[in-house]
């Protein structure tokens, strides 16, 4: 599929997906930001948009960079560490 045929599924066929999660972004560069997007099709599968802007006005680029693929949900369990009460050391 082409950029064009991506764009068209997301926003002539919007009624096709549902998103799933919000926008976020993945990286971030002095030129460049890159986003991803996962999506819900209503056939039961899912998709990611990934797309990038130019982080600053000098760089002009459109929404021709358009990555869309199947995914697949994976559940995952995350270790954080946060800090515990009254326990700071001086």
């Amino acid at each position: 599929m082409d950029n064009q045929e991506y764009k068209n599924m997301l926003f002539d066929d919007h009624e096709q997906f549902t998103a799933v999660t919000s926008v976020s972004i993945t990286e971030h560069g002095r030129w460049n930001t890159y986003f991803k997007q996962v999506f819900k099709k209503l056939d039961g599968t899912f998709w990611e948009l990934s797309w990038s802007c130019g982080s600053t006005e000098q760089q002009d680029e459109g929404s021709n960079n358009f990555i869309f693929f199947e995914v697949i949900p994976k559940q995952k369990t995350v270790t954080v560490y946060e800090p515990k009460i009254n326990a700071l050391v001086e």
